[in-house]
C-alpha cells in the first residue's frame, strides 16, 4: 500500500493545501493520510532563507504503512 499526496506549504509549515495524487487503493488509509498531515501543522521547514522555501513550498510526499513487528 502506499499513496502519495502533493502538498502545498506556507511560509509558516502550515499546509495551504494537501491533495491526493496517487491513490493507495484503500479509501479508509488515504484518507487517514490525508488527517495525518493536516494534524501535523505546522511542517518544519528549512532554515530561514527565503530562497530556499521555494523548494519547500511544494512537495509530492510517499506514504506506506510501517511492517509491524520490525
Amino acid at each position: 500500500i502506499k499513496a502519495e499526496f502533493n502538498v502545498t506549504l506556507l511560509p509558516s509549515g502550515e499546509v495551504l493545501n494537501a491533495s491526493l495524487a496517487k491513490s493507495s487503493g484503500n479509501e479508509p488509509y488515504d484518507s487517514a493520510v490525508e488527517r495525518a498531515i493536516i494534524k501535523a501543522q505546522p511542517l518544519p521547514l528549512p532554515p530561514a532563507e527565503k530562497k530556499l522555501f521555494n523548494r519547500f513550498r511544494d512537495l509530492r510526499l510517499k506514504f506506506s504503512p510501517a511492517e509491524s513487528g520490525q
